[in-house]
């Protein structure tokens, strides 16, 4: 288990790492690593989760992290699972925001065959706001459920919630995402956005963004879109003498850009460009 606390007004100026690796393993393993952030009031950190393991490796992960986000503090927080092709992982996110606190995160999924993950974020305090990206990319049989649960249960909060899916072969993938506006939380500005790029015909996605309002002063949205690449994209940047699969990865990047660009550390973004970009799939 790892624990991380800060005190009132403490800033850490350099990104802290969690990894959790998983080695070749006989008979298979499961692990269940845990962590917990509390932030005092005013602190500030970046903290990166990461699930690495073997690639030929059978093994379960079921991990649970926890983050309690008091009044005026800031997190960072990037979660990478980035697991063999023989793994399976369930992983759940708690986050608690109090008055005038906020996260920023980004989440990145790739290389399980069957992997779950669960984000639950309760706005408990006025001004807090969060602001979630998520991407993953799935590949030949593998599957990914995502399932998001952000509660506003006071007046004045803010979420921006944009998740991302590339499916390629015959993989699957579902996303459920649920916005929930408490009695009396007037002021409340909810954003929620899923975007699936389909590069295969075999390839399935499931979504269901749900609006959940208890409130009548309120800007609250949500919508989702599934879709193959543009014809009339990849024919422009052909005709101008880019091969088809150059053509395929420059539109690829452009439709992740806007969930891994937003990512401050430049070693982890230019890190998740690498393994989305050179992975064996129809990108290469």
């Amino acid at each position: 288990m790892a624990v991380i606390l800060l005190g009132k007004n403490q800033v850490i100026d350099k990104p802290i790492h969690i990894m959790f690796v998983t080695t070749q393993c006989d008979p298979p393993v499961m692990t269940c690593p845990k962590i917990l952030i509390a932030l005092e009031e005013g602190s500030n950190c970046t903290v990166i989760e990461s699930h690495f393991g073997e690639s030929q490796a059978t093994y379960f992960s079921n991990s649970s992290t926890s983050l309690e986000i008091n009044d005026s503090s800031k997190i960072n927080y990037y979660r990478l699972l980035l697991q063999g092709d023989n793994s399976f992982h369930l992983g759940t996110v708690n986050v608690d925001l109090k008055a005038n606190a906020s996260i920023e995160s980004t989440f990145f999924s790739k290389g399980s065959k069957l992997s779950r993950t669960e984000l639950n974020v309760l706005m408990n305090g006025s001004y807090s706001e969060c602001r979630i990206n998520g991407l993953y990319h799935t590949v030949d049989a593998q599957h990914i459920d995502s399932v998001i649960n952000i509660d506003h249960l006071v007046p004045n909060t803010k979420s921006n919630l944009i998740y991302k899916g590339i499916l390629e072969g015959n993989s699957r993938a579902s996303y459920s995402g649920k916005v929930f506006v408490a009695q009396g939380a007037q002021k409340t500005y909810a954003l929620q956005s899923d975007k699936n790029l389909i590069l295969s015909d075999k390839a399935r996605v499931n979504t269901k963004p749900i609006l959940e309002i208890f409130a009548d002063d309120v800007e609250c949205f949500h919508g989702a879109t599934a879709g193959a690449i543009s014809e009339d994209a990849l024919f422009y940047l052909m005709s101008r003498g880019i091969d088809k699969k150059s053509a395929t990865t420059i539109l690829v990047e452009a439709f992740a850009s806007e969930t891994i660009d937003g990512i401050t550390p430049d070693a982890i973004r230019q890190c998740l460009y690498g393994i989305l970009l050179n992975s064996k799939s129809v990108l290469v």
